[in-house]
């Protein structure tokens, strides 16, 4: 009898052990899948984040060349940003000898994502730049073609702020020597739109110039 009890009590010993194993593993299961569900929201916001890198890149050029600060306010330099951010679009251009043409929606689709607070395009008379026009008859706008020169960008970081924005910086650099030419600072927040591209709008802009 006493062998019995031995028995039953090593074999409640060894269920305990086998259900604390079964928890535990549960535990690492679920711990695995919380891991996995992280890192993929992280993947979709750096790829959301990377396709705003052409607009920002695009921002950092016109407020250096230009001398501007952002300021889309101002219809002048609303529109020189989106000159700047139209290769982006060159899928959807028809090239006109040394000028692209782009459809409204696709200028529209630059501006909403270059400004937060974008409300309709501005009034393209107050912009004096002849690579800058637009056509009423065939109601597409016309940009200059131009060249970027031996210049590229990155991005160097980003965080999520407490209201659901994200602060990200991007380089500007030298393709030839990788020397930097300026960093820029923008805040972006969601983008309340439909576009599936552009997921973010630019709220501010700051550029550190370098060279």
């Amino acid at each position: 009898m006493k062998r019995k009890w031995m028995v039953l009590g090593m074999t409640m010993v060894m269920l305990s052990g086998l259900t604390a194993c079964a928890g535990k593993s549960e535990q690492q299961a679920e711990a695995a899948v919380e891991e996995q569900q992280a890192e993929t929201i992280i993947d979709t916001a750096q790829k959301d984040l990377e396709n705003m890198l052409p607009l920002t890149d695009a921002v950092m050029r016109c407020l250096l060349e230009q001398s501007y600060t952002y300021t889309p306010e101002d219809p002048q330099v609303f529109w020189r940003m989106i000159y700047y951010a139209t290769p982006e679009f060159s899928d959807q251009a028809v090239i006109d000898g040394d000028a692209m043409e782009l459809p409204v929606s696709a200028v529209e689709r630059i501006a909403a994502a270059l400004y937060s607070g974008y409300q309709g395009l501005p009034d393209i008379s107050a912009v004096h730049d002849d690579r800058i026009g637009y056509d009423a008859e065939k109601d597409t706008y016309s940009f200059g073609l131009g060249d970027r020169g031996l210049s590229d960008y990155e991005m160097m970081n980003f965080a999520t702020n407490e209201d659901g924005s994200v602060t990200m910086k991007v380089r500007l650099f030298d393709v030839t020597d990788d020397t930097t030419i300026c960093e820029g600072t923008f805040v972006l927040q969601k983008n309340n739109g439909d576009d599936e591209h552009y997921k973010y709008a630019i709220s501010s802009a700051e550029i550190d110039v370098k060279l």
